[in-house]
This record gives structure tokens, sequence and C-alpha cells, in this order.
């Protein structure tokens, strides 16, 4: 049998022990608390850093397509540019066989 001094002695140190389990314990749960803080913190700054993100890419994407738009004005102009220069090509051409027909009915004349 068990003396009393025996028992009290062993519930004692059980409850010790609990305590310090229980101390432990908070510990362990304030250091989660700590981290779970920590990354709920990171994950707003992402989600901030996400959305920066996306509108520079909306906005890069608008700038590429104004880029775009001029890109197919220009080849347009340069289009125009080309075609002008041609007939002006044609108009020289036809003013140097006028001027030759000219100077024939010149020389037919002066003969």
């Amino acid at each position: 049998r068990m003396s009393m001094g025996s028992a009290r002695s062993q519930y004692d140190a059980a409850l010790h022990a609990a305590e310090d389990k229980n101390q432990e314990l908070r510990q362990v749960l304030g250091t989660a608390e700590t981290e779970i803080k920590g990354l709920l913190r990171q994950k707003a700054r992402a989600e901030e850093d996400a959305e920066e993100l996306r509108a520079h890419l909306a906005s890069s994407q608008r700038e590429a397509g104004d880029l775009r738009r001029l890109a197919l004005a220009a080849e347009a102009e340069l289009r125009d540019a080309e075609g002008l220069r041609a007939r002006l090509g044609e108009a020289d051409r036809e003013s140097a066989e006028l001027k030759g027909k000219l100077q024939r009915a010149q020389e037919e004349t002066e003969e």
C-alpha cells in the first residue's frame, strides 16, 4: 500500500511536469503565432507586388499596342512616299520625252 505522503509527492511531481509541459506548449504556440503573422505579412506584400506587376504589364501592353499602331502608320506613309517617288520618276521621264520632242520640233522648224 502507498502512503499518503508518497501519493502526495507523486501528485505534486506530476502536476509540476504538466505545468512545465503547458509552459513549453505555450512557447511553441507563441512562436507559431509569430511565424504565422510574419507569413501573412509576406503574403500581403507578395499580393501587392503581384498587383503592381499586373498594372505594369497592362501598361506595357497598352504601350506595345500604341507602338504597333505607330509602326503600321509609318509603313503606310512609307508606301505612300514610295508611290509618290515612282510617280515623280514617271513625270521626270515624260518631261524628258516632251523636251526631246520640243527640241526636235524646234530643229525641224529652223530647217
